[in-house]
């Protein structure tokens, strides 16, 4: 039976993603080993099946070859048939250990990959906080400040810096939903909740110091502030906030790791309710 891993896999995964997951010492090893097991594997089988099938039918052959035998060749006809099956078990026997092992291999290497992912949590997270600073730290450097649009960007002559923008806000936009897949399958609850507010900016609450009034609004009763980013039905709208980021050098977009980011909120929560007791006293 074919391996079914028990951890979360990552299966087809975009560049940005695929890149963090090399970056663990051993995957691209495993990864290659259990590729290569692929096509053999799948000829084990078949040979399994054609040698079942084989085995299957000898029964209703040797009957068939009986019917038309000369009494005087039934003997001979019936040895040659189970010298035939003797052959046949021993086809099936070979195939289905074949593909035991081939199994067998498959799942070793899942499991090893399995572990080296699990292990590796933090440092695919790291991995990927370190694209997205390479590349929010050139879209800076681009010069598109107040620019919105490619009809504006050809009016201020930053047709290329502006398809580079593009570019690097796809690559940003891959590493949020790689982000989003790596902590939806291996982090805490809490970060899976955090991934558009703390998770994507590490001042998140300096942005916006009503963060903790709008998530506590029938306490503190004020559900009608908003973000200072454009927003869609409450979350960040991510084109529109790519761009406020871009024009707000004080933000600081990352990909935490749990720890990091529980230690963030955890500081940011105090503050907040240190600075709500100074107002009430």
């Amino acid at each position: 039976m074919t391996y079914i891993p028990n951890a979360p896999r990552f299966y087809s995964p975009s560049a940005p993603l695929k890149a963090a997951l090399s970056s663990l010492a051993g995957y691209d090893a495993r990864t290659r080993a259990m590729e290569a097991l692929k096509a053999p594997l799948a000829q084990a089988k078949t040979a399994q099946q054609d040698a079942q099938d084989a085995a299957a039918h000898l029964a209703a052959t040797l009957a068939s070859d009986l019917l038309t035998a000369e009494p005087a060749d039934a003997q001979a006809t019936i040895e040659a048939g189970t010298t035939e099956a003797a052959r046949a078990a021993e086809n099936v026997r070979t195939a289905e250990a074949t593909v035991k092992l081939l199994e067998a291999a498959e799942q070793h290497l899942g499991t090893e990959l399995d572990t080296i992912i699990q292990g590796g949590y933090n440092q695919l997270l790291r991995h990927l906080n370190g694209t997205l600073q390479d590349a929010y730290a050139e879209s800076r450097q681009l010069g598109l400040h107040g620019i919105e649009n490619a009809e504006d960007a050809i009016t201020a002559g930053k047709t290329d810096e502006w398809r580079r923008m593009v570019e690097l806000r796809t690559l940003v936009f891959r590493i949020r939903d790689a982000q989003g897949t790596i902590v939806g399958r291996l982090g805490t609850h809490d970060a899976i909740q955090k991934l558009k507010t703390f998770a994507a900016l590490r001042n998140y609450a300096e942005l916006w110091p009503a963060w903790l009034e709008v998530g506590r609004g029938s306490v503190w009763g004020r559900e009608n502030l908003t973000p200072p980013w454009p927003t869609v039905n409450g979350d960040p709208e991510p084109v529109g906030l790519h761009a406020w980021i871009l024009d707000h050098p004080e933000a600081e977009p990352w990909v935490p790791t749990d720890a990091e980011l529980a230690a963030t909120v955890k500081d940011a929560k105090a503050a907040a309710l240190a600075t709500h007791a100074e107002q009430d006293a």
